[in-house]
């Protein structure tokens, strides 16, 4: 049996080869950039571990060595959260100034880069409502920025995500020291709705949040409830 071999064209050829060093170009750029952010993804990872564990100065250390690897890389997502992580750090160690220039950036970055709603802007929120409950006691603004959050999380993740559960107990916690009781309640129990599906009704975060909802009763002057929720939290 004879094999017909159909010849090619110098022009061809030369198509071919160009058509070869681009998708090989290509190909490793493309793992070249996922190689070149790893020890970034590394450093990420331990400062989170860090931040968890209340180890603030040396979670910042770690994720300031990330910053220049995402910011290199374009990683846009990255870096809005790099600030986002770093105003956490600083309203954690009441350098609320810092906080809220980070949390601004985190938002300047999502907004020119990111898709409209992005979880880092509603993150960024969160940080701007930390800065506003806990150094400058506005409550009604610190529930603003908590609200902003939430219309953005309800937006990106399902509606019984712990973040937005984390959004129902911030507005909740600003509107307790709002003196906003019965508002107050209504995102509190929102929030146990979702705590108790996802983490069981004996989390310790549920259990902090029993005794808000003891202190809400407290307020309004029931006493029975207020005990009751009270002794939930033990």
């Amino acid at each position: 049996m004879t094999t017909n071999i159909i010849p090619i064209s110098k022009t061809t050829s030369i198509a071919l080869w160009t058509l070869c060093c681009m998708l090989f170009l290509s190909t490793t750029g493309y793992a070249q950039t996922t190689v070149d952010t790893i020890p970034a993804s590394q450093y990420f990872a331990k400062a989170d571990t860090l931040l968890t564990h209340r180890k603030l100065d040396s979670a910042i250390v770690y994720f300031k060595k990330a910053l220049p690897i995402y910011t290199k890389a374009k990683s846009w997502e990255r870096v809005a959260r790099y600030y986002n992580k770093i105003s956490e750090c600083q309203w954690r160690d009441k350098k609320y100034k810092e906080s809220l220039t980070n949390a601004k950036q985190a938002i300047a970055i999502s907004d020119q880069y990111l898709p409209k709603n992005n979880r880092e802007k509603a993150y960024g929120f969160d940080n701007i409502g930390q800065y506003f409950y806990s150094k400058r006691l506005n409550y009604k603004k610190a529930s603003l920025f908590y609200q902003k959050a939430l219309k953005i999380k309800l937006m990106v993740f399902p509606k019984d995500h712990l973040f937005v559960a984390g959004s129902y107990l911030n507005i909740g916690n600003a509107l307790l020291m709002w003196r906003k009781y019965d508002e107050a309640l209504e995102y509190y129990k929102k929030a146990i709705i979702i705590w108790e599906d996802k983490l069981g009704a004996d989390h310790i975060d549920i259990s902090d949040l029993y005794f808000n909802m003891s202190l809400v009763y407290f307020n309004k002057q029931k006493y029975d409830k207020a005990l009751l929720y009270s002794n939930k939290s033990f």
